[in-house]
């Protein structure tokens, strides 16, 4: 969509991509596998953390790349070996697995008047002979790790209904 206004130096015109969702305000970052674990093991506290499994309209793992790349606005974290284990330990990472970080930019100011961006780590687990998906979301406050995950879903396919 393209809103054109007459502002106060002449006329502008703005292009916004729709739909607007969470997401759309993320800036990817780019890291290292190592720096990646260094970060996620850092947000250890369970309030951290969501981690949910579900059916997905995510028809291979190349689709997956794409929408937590491309859609979801993570930077992509390339897996230096399938040896590679997390900051926690839990598993190790396999072709099937996609890791990325962002910046999400809320636009809030904080006390010192300088905008508040929320540091965000996504895993993404493709499983292709259920066609689910184990997505795990980290940021340093509760509400915006559950946001994410929620926008995740409503772009992965899950139905409304079923999203909370």
């Amino acid at each position: 969509m393209t809103i054109s206004y007459v502002a106060a130096d002449g006329k502008r015109s703005n292009r916004i991509n729709l739909p607007i969702v969470l997401t759309s305000f993320n800036a990817p970052m780019a890291l290292s596998s190592v720096d990646w674990n260094q970060r996620w093991g850092s947000l250890s506290n369970p309030d951290q953390e969501v981690m949910e499994t579900f059916d997905t309209n995510v028809s291979d793992i190349n689709a997956l790349k794409n929408m937590v790349g491309n859609v979801m606005k993570f930077g992509l974290v390339e897996n230096s070996g399938a040896n590679d284990l997390l900051g926690d330990l839990s598993a190790p990472i396999d072709s099937n697995t996609v890791m990325g970080c962002s910046q999400l930019r809320t636009g809030a100011l904080n006390q010192s008047g300088e905008k508040i961006n929320v540091g965000s780590l996504i895993k993404a687990e493709f499983n292709p002979m259920t066609r689910n998906a184990r997505i795990t979301i980290r940021t340093i406050y509760p509400a915006a790790s559950q946001a994410l995950m929620t926008t995740a879903k409503q772009l992965m396919g899950v139905k409304k209904e079923d999203l909370l």
